[in-house]
């Protein structure tokens, strides 16, 4: 476990509370005492939780999440948290190598109800670690040139290193890394991207090292 890195955990609270119990668990389980901010639009009892109330489930809001969480924290590093998330141990053991730079790991698989996990190249900010003040600075700098969400903010709200020349903010730098043990996001249909389809360029596994059986983590977790 890295010791300088603090996790924030950012949810609409839109899962059923059970399946999202056993993920916060798991989360406890895989960071060994490390520090959770938890920032919610309904209460729970989950690390150091802040409550936002209710607000419109958009990147908006949830980078807006991100920011209130990433203000909080008193580590050098931080690494995101979501709700229908998976991680295992080594992903929080990642120490990035440098200050300026927005680290995401490209091991992330998706698991779908009937048992598929699958693999696509995307850059998800569920699945990255970061300096905790570049966080902070580039995620302040777009709510100071957007206020209130527009079709702008909207459509390019999205992971650093990604969009800031449509935004109009000083582009900052990313780079992907493999991590040897896979992350897994639950493919359903209350997530922000809502249920994707399975593309015949996905690469489709029925089992993945660490994680074992799809169909039996699958029950597991999500009931």
């Amino acid at each position: 476990m890295n010791p300088d890195i603090t996790i924030v955990h950012y949810t609409a609270n839109l899962i059923d509370e059970a399946s999202a119990e056993r993920i916060r668990q798991d989360l406890i389980r895989k960071t060994d005492g490390a520090r959770i901010i938890s920032v919610s639009h309904k209460p729970i009892n989950f690390g150091d939780n802040i409550c936002v109330g209710k607000m419109d489930t958009c990147p908006y809001n949830l980078f807006k999440q991100a920011l209130i969480g990433a203000k909080e924290v008193k580590t050098k590093f931080m690494a995101c948290s979501e709700d229908d998330y998976l991680y295992s141990k080594e992903h929080f053991d990642f120490v990035p190598p440098r200050n300026d730079t927005f680290y995401y790991d490209s091991n992330r698989w998706g698991l779908n109800q009937d048992g598929r996990y699958f693999w696509r190249p995307r850059t998800i900010f569920g699945v990255c670690i970061a300096p905790t003040q570049a966080m902070i600075d580039t995620l302040e700098e777009r709510f100071d040139k957007y206020p209130v969400p527009n079709d702008r903010s909207i459509r390019y709200f999205s992971e650093p290193g990604k969009y800031e020349v449509p935004l109009g903010v000083l582009p900052v730098k990313m780079e992907r890394v493999y991590l040897d043990a896979p992350t897994i996001t639950f493919n359903h249909r209350l997530s922000m991207g809502k249920r994707r389809m399975i593309r015949d360029t996905d690469v489709v596994k029925k089992e993945l090292p660490y994680w074992g059986d799809g169909a039996t983590l699958w029950k597991e977790y999500m009931g």
